[in-house]
């Protein structure tokens, strides 16, 4: 059997939803090992010929106020093709998209873990802080594609 090519990073793909439809999901890190980080918008897409013929205009749906999720996940989905890529960004820069820092309940409710990760998902830094310095932050967990799936067909659940 031949083995796929791993999805590259800037690559746009379509997620599919629970009942029907998709979300747009962006490819912001992968380590090709199994790890990957992204972004994951709305509105939910029920025709997928309506989506932008060019890259260039998909990215404009990437907008802050249409983002529904960032997580760490499991890169089946996209590798095995179950999420189909639709395009690339346009000069892609990794610098423009770091990985932010993620965020991890203590054991004292009024304290979280701020962890910092490297391009690979090694963990480089964490720090306890206040529980409010984390409520804006991704949850520092990976979740399987198809928990991505489940939690974005019910964020877009009309």
């Amino acid at each position: 059997m031949k083995r796929l090519k791993p999805p590259e990073e800037g690559t746009v793909f379509l997620v599919p939803l629970e009942e029907s439809g998709f979300a747009l999901g962006l490819l912001i890190r992968t380590n090709r090992k199994g790890s990957a980080y992204g972004e994951f918008y709305g509105p939910k897409i029920t025709d997928v010929k309506s989506l932008p013929n060019q890259m260039a205009d998909i990215g404009q749906l990437l907008k802050s106020e249409n983002l529904l999720m960032k997580c760490k996940f499991g890169d089946y989905g996209i590798y095995h093709r179950r999420w189909v890529a639709v395009g690339q960004i346009p000069d892609w820069d990794r610098r423009k998209w770091p990985l932010p820092e993620f965020f991890r309940p203590h054991d004292d409710k009024d304290l979280c873990f701020i962890s910092n990760y490297d391009d690979e998902f090694n963990c480089v830094s964490e720090i306890i802080q206040p529980i409010e310095m984390g409520k804006n932050l991704p949850i520092d967990e990976q979740l399987g594609s198809n928990v991505v799936e489940k939690k974005l067909s019910n964020r877009l659940r009309a």
